[in-house]
């Protein structure tokens, strides 16, 4: 039906903006129409529709929730390519998969990646090293992705 509904504003002349086509992503994602949103996703790239980081967002959670973290994490690397920054949401939303599935070291290498790109660390806390950050980092997501599976 959105679909139907964003077709027929193309055909119509009107472009629609990043927020409908988010909506329409989260929409499918939601409903488990995971495959629909990759053709919806790749349509509207193709046709130059704008995107931002919630798009992208909205994309590697539906992956994640299916457990297609490799393709997850490629979507994460095409997002920078694509000039857009992965944020929090985009780096914790596959870390908390891959913790639910116990890919601890995967997991890890992600928190690195974010240390180093500065998303992650206490401004309130003096951390000896990355590795500090990356431990006490680890212990907190691994400790609620296990009391949230309980």
């Amino acid at each position: 039906m959105a679909i139907a509904l964003f077709q027929e504003l193309l055909d119509k002349g009107i472009s629609p903006d990043v927020h409908m086509c988010n909506v329409i992503l989260n929409g499918l994602c939601k409903a488990g129409r995971l495959k629909t949103a990759e053709d919806f996703f790749q349509h509207i790239v193709i046709n130059n529709h704008r995107l931002d980081a919630c798009t992208y967002n909205i994309m590697i959670s539906g992956l994640c929730k299916e457990g297609r973290f490799d393709e997850a994490i490629s979507l994460l690397s095409k997002m920078k390519g694509n000039g857009f920054s992965p944020d929090t949401i985009s780096y914790e939303t596959i870390v908390r998969a891959l913790l639910s599935r116990n890919e601890d070291e995967q997991a890890k290498r992600l928190l690195r990646e974010m240390i180093s790109q500065g998303l992650l660390g206490r401004g309130n806390k003096d951390f000896e090293s990355v590795e500090a950050i990356l431990e006490e980092s680890f212990a907190l997501l691994k400790g609620q992705s296990i009391s949230s599976d309980a």
